[in-house]
């Protein structure tokens, strides 16, 4: 059976409540949505959860939360909504202006001054989430599926914890080239020191289970290793 176009990918609707059509044009599509931030549990990491592919601001209280959340940064870190790694995009013409006066660039498929259709603003983030963020490389151990935030290796789901995740998705953007562990350690907030990127790509292996799928390229970093590339 045929999936879902967005299944894999979370999309949050900032302005919207369950049941708007926003929320439901993407439900159909088979993303998971959701009408704001999860509460993060208690951990080094204050604050709620961004973990998600794409936001969808509907009015311009949300535009704010979104800019307050790309300019926030605990600790000195990262800040907790980085939109090179989120879409975000619009469905009123006031909150892409708030949002672009901020210096972010929202993806608004309807200029019209009434705002954009829900229908429409979902088929562009599925368009560019499909374009952008799926993955398939292959692998000595098989194919390997990058969906957002779902990893199947050969069609099996794979159970990763946040902070693998994250990993993997950085690993996955430039499959067979070496990404250093600085830029690895940018992905996890709340990490301070090269030791724990190297736990996590332990974790990281051992969520996939299988050997020669992440490499360590010594003095270097680290890389998926990717077969007929």
């Amino acid at each position: 059976m045929t999936r879902p176009p967005l299944a894999g990918f979370s999309v949050m609707a900032l302005g919207a409540d369950a049941g708007d059509a926003l929320v439901d044009a993407f439900a159909v599509l088979g993303a998971r949505t959701s009408t704001g931030p999860d509460p993060r549990p208690a951990g080094p990491a204050p604050g709620p959860r961004w973990d998600v592919d794409a936001v969808v601001v509907g009015d311009l209280a949300g535009a704010r939360v979104v800019v307050e959340a790309c300019r926030a940064a605990p600790f000195g870190g990262v800040p907790p909504l980085r939109p090179d790694d989120v879409v975000v995009a619009c469905t009123d013409a006031g909150a892409a202006q708030h949002l672009t006066g901020a210096g972010l660039v929202p993806l608004v498929p309807v200029g019209a001054d009434a705002g954009a259709d829900a229908g429409a603003v979902a088929r562009a983030v599925a368009e560019h989430l499909l374009a952008t963020r799926l993955r398939r490389v292959r692998t000595q151990a098989g194919l390997l599926e990058v969906r957002g935030h779902e990893v199947r290796l050969d069609g099996a789901p794979l159970q990763l914890s946040p902070v693998p995740m994250a990993l993997l998705r950085a690993l996955s953007r430039s499959p067979g080239e070496v990404v250093d562990r600085h830029r690895l350690l940018a992905t996890m907030p709340g990490a301070s020191d090269l030791h724990a990127v190297e736990v996590a790509v332990a974790r990281l292996r051992a969520g996939i289970g299988r050997a020669g799928v992440v490499e360590t390229v010594v003095k270097r970093g680290y890389r998926l290793a990717v077969v007929d590339r």
